[in-house]
């Protein structure tokens, strides 16, 4: 007898039909009878397969001093929290998904002190913007933030970004202030 607040299964049901781990290539996917993503990429849990739902995740912030422009630009997070199918290319600033479906897609921008009537405006970008939101600091503030979230049916290699300007040069936040995720919740 275990012990009494631990769950002990007497019918647990293996997977079967999953094809072999993968051991080259990048991120491959699998649906199985019951409908179910199924994703494996060489490296990552030993290239066995993984439910897409429960994997597919990707977090990013701003760790490195920054500040927001006038002009709207790709904006870039630098320090990997969680991403262990590489979806994000820090390069471009932008995500790949690597299997078609519905991802949820959130993203903040905080700055430092904004001056009054300052502002700042925030865009998701990629493959299908979608979702956009302005800030108005009006008596000024020693913190303003922008947030944009969306859920989005995406193809296979589509991408998804944000892009963020504001009314005058400032100061960005960084660390868990300024941060993009996105995570698979299905196919459609």
């Amino acid at each position: 007898m275990g012990h009494p607040l631990r769950f002990q299964s007497t019918n647990v049901q293996p997977i079967t039909g999953l094809p072999p781990p993968v051991t080259t290539g990048g991120t491959q996917s699998f649906i199985d009878s019951s409908g179910d993503v199924w994703v494996a990429k060489p490296g990552v849990y030993n290239g066995t397969w993984q439910r897409a739902r429960d994997v597919l995740f990707s977090r990013w912030q701003r760790n490195n001093a920054w500040s927001l422009q006038t002009a709207m630009t790709v904006f870039g997070y630098d320090t990997v929290a969680s991403d262990l199918y590489g979806m994000y290319n820090s390069s471009t600033g932008l995500w790949t998904v690597p299997v078609a479906g519905i991802y949820r897609c959130d993203m903040y921008i905080g700055i430092g002190t904004a001056a009054t009537n300052s502002w700042i405006q925030i865009d998701m970008t990629g493959t299908f913007p979608q979702i956009g939101a302005f800030y108005y600091a009006s008596a000024g503030s020693q913190y303003l933030e922008s947030h944009v979230s969306g859920t989005g049916v995406y193809p296979v290699n589509g991408q998804i970004g944000v892009s963020c300007n504001g009314s005058t040069v400032m100061s960005g936040m960084t660390g868990s202030a300024t941060f993009g995720e996105i995570m698979y919740i299905g196919h459609g």
